[in-house]
């Protein structure tokens, strides 16, 4: 199968105090057209600053130093590149909460005319039925009474049903799901996953960005382990439960509950901020198999995994 997008040698900074800190570093990354990827790790790992990269929508002080972001051949970092016509267009993102993307001060309606209309070609009524369609294959029942509700009058699934819908409206090739489930119970949870997998099945590609691993298991096609802005481990989802490899990934899996009765695990400390310099291999603070050599060589990333044991 073909690849979507492609990240290659991928390296990006943050200018802090006029010192320059490496967020992502020289990160390598494919994703086969048509399938679900899931990028995992815990939250200052770099999964959403990676994405930020591919849209174009990073912090005024965070500079990509070199690498190259293909989308379908195009390299996104080219200067030439117009990233009008991709963000949005061939490319959207479904951020972690709809509340702050949706415009309190205007209808459902409104806003998905926008999006539906980009062209302004379309005809009101056409548009209008164009959403109502999107509306009513997220699940939102009686779709066309809600076009004129303000987000504040929809609950939390809704308005992720609403984002979703905004970005099946643009006919976006590869969907960015940015911790789509996160403030959701399990059940809406779970109808929000199947709507991106009945997505993902219509020919679509879907980066699910999470630090859910049950979501991986269910869902997911591939799956990417992140740690401080470097992959540790790939593997196809169910190879990477039934074997892992890097001691992170064996310690995230650890942390899933067992049963009722078994104290749920948890990793010690935390992964280090970006102004901290760590040498050798950036986990090895908070690794249990250390080696001396764990501490002064970084390993490479060979066979799916970096770590020095293997």
């Amino acid at each position: 199968m073909q690849n979507i997008l492609e990240i290659e040698n991928l390296n990006l900074s943050f200018l802090i105090d006029n010192k320059k800190f490496n967020c992502i570093k020289n990160l390598n990354l494919t994703f086969e057209k048509g399938k679900m990827h899931g990028i995992v790790g815990e939250s200052g790992c770099g999964k959403t600053m990676l994405m930020s990269s591919v849209l174009g929508i990073l912090p005024n002080n965070a500079h990509i130093d070199t690498g190259k972001i293909l989308f379908n051949g195009e390299n996104l970092l080219d200067s030439n590149t117009n990233l009008i016509k991709f963000r949005g267009r061939k490319i959207a993102y479904i951020p972690q909460d709809p509340m702050t993307s949706l415009n309190p001060l205007y209808t459902i309606e409104n806003q998905l005319l926008e999006v539906v209309n980009l062209d302004g070609k379309k005809p009101l009524d056409e548009a209008r039925e164009i959403i109502i369609q999107k509306l009513e294959e997220v699940g939102i029942q009686n779709a066309k009474e809600r076009l004129k509700s303000y987000p504040h009058e929809l609950s939390g699934g809704m308005r992720q049903r609403i984002i979703i819908a905004m970005a099946l409206l643009t006919g976006a090739e590869l969907i960015i799901a940015d911790e789509p489930t996160t403030a959701l119970d399990v059940t809406i949870q779970a109808q929000i996953m199947e709507i991106l997998v009945r997505i993902k099945n219509s020919g679509k590609t879907i980066i699910l960005i999470t630090h859910n691993l049950a979501l991986i298991w269910q869902y997911v096609d591939t799956a990417t382990i992140m740690y401080l802005g470097e992959i540790v481990e790939r593997n196809s989802a169910k190879g990477l439960f039934k074997n892992p490899q890097h001691p992170y990934t064996k310690a995230l899996i650890q942390t899933l509950p067992k049963g009722t009765e078994e104290k749920l695990k948890n990793i010690k400390g935390q992964p280090s901020p970006i102004t901290e310099i760590i040498t050798g291999c950036a986990y090895h603070p908070r690794c249990d198999f250390c080696m001396e050599k764990c501490t002064t060589e970084h390993p490479e990333f060979k066979n799916n995994v970096m770590c020095h044991m293997y």
